[in-house]
Order: C-alpha cells, then sequence, then structure tokens
C-alpha cells in the first residue's frame, strides 16, 4: 500500500544537503543507463516515498519494464499517479496510456483522455499527439477531426515524428484541415527526415501518383516548416 505525501523534492534540493542530494540523484540515472537498475530503484523508492514526483515515476518506469524489480503494471500504474497528481507530466501521459489500454487497471478511455489532456497542456508533445488520437477515434470524447489537427498541429510543432505523419494523413483526407497534397507531402518529408517509416512509405506512393507540381511545392513548403520547427 503507498502512502500519499506531500512533495519535497524542491524542499530536499534546496534545504536539505542538496549537492549531495543532486549527485545521489545523477548517480541513480547513470546506473539505470549502465543496467544497474537494482541501485537505481533503491535510490528512487527512498526520494519516492517522500513525495518526489521524478522518483514515483521513475519507479513507475522501473515496474512497468520490469528492470530491476518484477514487471507489474499495478504497480507501475500507482507510483506514476502519485507523480501525475503531482503535475509531472510524463507521468500523466504514462497514466493515461495504461487507462487507454487497460494495463494495471480496467480500460477507461475517459480517465485516458483526463491525463492527456493535463499532460498535453504542459505541452508534453508525445500526450498532445496521444491526445490527438483520441479525438480521432472518438474514444473518450466525440470524434473531433479538427480537435485531432490541433494536436497533431502542436505536437508536430515541437518535432514529433508520429504527429508530423499523422498531420499529414489529416491533410492528406481533409480531416479538421482544408484537404491539400502539398501540405501532406510537406509534413511527410519531414516525418521521413525524423525516420518515421510510415511517412517514407507514404512520400513513395505520392511521388507515383502526384503531380511533379505538387510535389516540388510540398518539398519547398517542407524546408520551410522546418526552418521554423528548428529555430
Amino acid at each position: 500500500m503507498l502512502v500519499r505525501v506531500p512533495a519535497v523534492c524542491l524542499i530536499l534540493l534546496l534545504f536539505v544537503a542538496p549537492f549531495a542530494w543532486a549527485a545521489s540523484m545523477q548517480e541513480a540515472l547513470q546506473a539505470a543507463r549502465s543496467g544497474n537498475y537494482t541501485m537505481a530503484h533503491d535510490f528512487w523508492l527512498s526520494e519516492a516515498k517522500q513525495g518526489c514526483s521524478q522518483s514515483q515515476y521513475n519507479i513507475g518506469l522501473l515496474y512497468y519494464n520490469g528492470r530491476g524489480v518484477l514487471q507489474d503494471y499495478k504497480e507501475a500504474a500507482q507510483w506514476y499517479q502519485l507523480a501525475a497528481e503531482q503535475g509531472y507530466a510524463n507521468a500523466q501521459n504514462n497514466l493515461g496510456m495504461m487507462h487507454k489500454h487497460g494495463q494495471g487497471m480496467p480500460q477507461d478511455y475517459n480517465k485516458a483522455v483526463k491525463w492527456f489532456r493535463l499532460a498535453a497542456e504542459k505541452d508534453l508533445h508525445n500526450a498532445q499527439f496521444n491526445l490527438g488520437l483520441m479525438y480521432g477515434d472518438g474514444l473518450g470524447v466525440i470524434r473531433d477531426y479538427k480537435e485531432e489537427a490541433k494536436w497533431f498541429q502542436l505536437s508536430a510543432a515541437q518535432g514529433d515524428a508520429d504527429a508530423q505523419q499523422s498531420l499529414g494523413f489529416s491533410y492528406f483526407k481533409g480531416h479538421g484541415v482544408p484537404q491539400s497534397n502539398v501540405d501532406a507531402f510537406a509534413w511527410w518529408v519531414i516525418a521521413a527526415a525524423n525516420n518515421n517509416q510510415q511517412a517514407r512509405q507514404n512520400m513513395e506512393t505520392a511521388q507515383k501518383l502526384w503531380s511533379t507540381s505538387e510535389i516540388e511545392k510540398g518539398l519547398q513548403l517542407a524546408m520551410e516548416i522546418a526552418a521554423g520547427i528548428n529555430k
């Protein structure tokens, strides 16, 4: 049973041996990167029990992926919940995914949308993409292609390749945006540059079927969009 306590991360950082705490956190991160998940777990668990949202999220990741502990979706969800309730955006997004897929809890699209939205409003790009998917599929919300495209656009502008590919498809189908092969191709070019394989396949198909003018305009638009994203 997890005990809910107030967050004390900032207190720890500012008042309780801040340099030692930061060094320990860095050691825990390095341990996790090198595969020593047991060491990372021991440090994060101590901090998580004191209410540190970052450590609660990290413990959730360990349980979700079965690293240093036995994989346990229910336990992962409990730790994500603690961090999410403190406003930790990555935990909110991951908790939304678990509600969406029914991992460690009954499937609940309404709760998935709730957590995706909270994280998306903090500008977390993958949460924005996930919220867009919910609107496009009508899961937990009334299907709304304009909302789908809006959230894809926000995520794509932050460099999310999946959102860029999906936004291209929105333009191709005219879902929530004016139909435009030029815009579709432009976003697929950008997503393909971010190693999105579906976007590359879409580009190859488009180059066989669309006019040379559309392809050339799409390439030009892609350069303009990319310049804005990379500022």
